[in-house]
């Protein structure tokens, strides 16, 4: 049950990619049986496919073949949509002759949070999705890599070369 709650609390805090995450690390054989074996259960096959329907967009089936990378869509956190609502309502109030310019304030539980938001804002919902799942879930290479919406990797996501030998720093340009 601690771990149905947590999921639980977990899927409307986190993300679609991170909650994947999550949720694929509980499956397991020794987290399987830690749980009281619920998720040798169907259901717990169902909230599998879920979390990986919110990366895709489209359920998938259990061959082994890679989906269409330039398919995808994943699902933005409800949360996020209700914040850009309402800071549209807030700059749609407020006056553009106001001096100086007004400023809105945010407040997070935590700075991982805080992080993500200001990307969010800043670069949109599904290039940070992208982003975030070239780092996290595309590591398993069962989808393999995204672009950033524009048929690019992202330059952070790039494998980068160190021919100075191991250890020593990597300047970019």
């Amino acid at each position: 049950m601690k771990t149905l709650r947590t999921l639980l609390l977990f899927l409307t805090q986190y993300d679609a990619v991170t909650f994947h995450g999550l949720v694929s690390a509980l499956r397991t054989t020794e987290n399987a049986m830690k749980t009281g074996g619920w998720m040798l259960l169907d259901s717990a096959e169902t909230l599998f496919l879920t979390a990986e329907t919110r990366l895709t967009g489209s359920k998938m089936d259990s061959t082994p073949k890679k989906p269409k990378l330039q398919n995808f869509y994943i699902e933005e956190n409800p949360k996020w949509l209700a914040l850009s609502d309402i800071l549209r309502e807030i700059k749609e109030n407020i006056s553009p002759d106001s001096f100086p310019t007004e400023k809105i304030l945010i407040l997070t539980s935590d700075s991982r949070t805080a992080r993500q938001l200001e990307e969010y804002l800043s670069t949109g919902a599904q290039k940070l999705l992208r982003k975030l799942f070239n780092k996290s879930v595309a590591l398993t290479d069962k989808f393999g890599r995204l672009d950033n919406g524009e048929g690019e990797v992202f330059q952070e996501d790039r494998p980068r070369k160190n021919k100075g030998g191991v250890g020593k720093k990597v300047q970019q340009k």
